[in-house]
């Protein structure tokens, strides 16, 4: 099995839940080894400021179900690491990336 494209991730998490996705700013995806030199596949799902009091509550199952869909997408081997950010907390250059 082939690695998915970051385009192909995108449309994946996009498609699980198009209203959800629309609380979205970004979408930062990026492939490489976790802290044990495990691959995995990290996105940060950027949340616009002025919708995530709108989706908050439904961040888990999202999370989950797009885990789940990653799992059938990735290579065997490979982690899909989720987590979210603010679209204010992102931009801020004093606070590190998170990964």
């Amino acid at each position: 099995m082939e690695l998915p494209t970051v385009e192909q991730i995108r449309e994946t998490a996009i498609a699980i839940d198009p209203k959800f996705a629309k609380a979205v700013a970004r979408w930062d995806i990026e492939v490489g080894r976790d802290w044990q030199g495990d691959p995995g596949v990290f996105v940060i799902i950027v949340l616009k400021d002025s919708e995530a009091h709108r989706v908050w509550e439904s961040r888990r199952d999202y999370k989950d179900r797009l885990r789940n869909r990653l799992w059938a997408m990735l290579p065997e081997g490979y982690f899909p690491y989720i987590t979210y950010s603010a679209e204010s907390v992102a931009l801020d250059p004093e606070i590190p990336a998170r990964r």
